[in-house]
């Protein structure tokens, strides 16, 4: 099954910190998007590989463990010792935790709030987000995103562009978040080294 998933620029210096990242899962409800928007049609994912049995899931062992030890230098400790899970929303209750949790990951990153905007306390910057889409449906997912990020002082805008000018700017890197697919097989070939594989990060 393939992923279409919130891509983040990771060479946006914003992006690097992982708590920000985190806090931008915590922040999108796709529970509440999938009840009121989808007519419960969907079902989240956790892994690159999900229906398959390449599929990701508890902690790695046997081979999977050897090889993550190689670079354990490279990864955080969560990979060895807490199994991923996406955060469930739904409810104000689920969703409020998750809103506070994201808070406080923030705050351990260095922001606080001031007069409703979240500001890097070192850089006196706010946090600002731009969606690039060129696909208008995927902008009512967004709004509501937005909204989750707004409560906990995060500013975010949408630009839709046309398909030439989003392909431009995507191969140029001009952008902060887009949506993208991560189509895979049942016998993964080079597709692994086009998405992860070092030589291919410049293109």
């Amino acid at each position: 099954q393939g992923m279409q998933a919130f891509v983040f620029n990771l060479r946006k210096d914003k992006f690097k910190d992982i708590n920000i990242r985190k806090a931008l899962n915590l922040a999108f409800d796709f529970e509440w998007l999938n009840a009121n928007l989808f007519y419960d049609q969907y079902k989240r994912i956790d892994s690159y590989f999900d229906n398959s049995e390449l599929e990701a899931f508890g902690l790695p062992k046997n081979k999977e463990y050897e090889l993550l030890l190689e670079v354990s230098h490279l990864v955080s400790d969560d990979v060895f010792n807490k199994e991923f899970i996406n955060p469930v929303g739904g409810n104000t209750r689920l969703t409020r935790q998750n809103l506070k949790e994201a808070q406080s990951l923030l705050i351990e990153s260095g922001f606080i709030i001031d007069d409703g905007k979240l500001i890097n306390k070192i850089t006196g910057e706010a946090l600002v987000i731009e969606f690039l889409i060129s696909q208008m449906d995927m902008e009512r997912i967004i709004t509501q995103f937005q909204a989750n990020l707004k409560s906990i002082g995060i500013d975010s805008s949408i630009r839709v562009v046309d398909t030439a000018q989003y392909q431009k700017r995507v191969d140029q890197f001009d952008f902060d978040i887009i949506v993208a697919n991560f189509p895979q097989s049942l016998s993964p070939g080079n597709e692994q080294r086009d998405y992860w594989g070092s030589e291919s990060a410049d293109s």
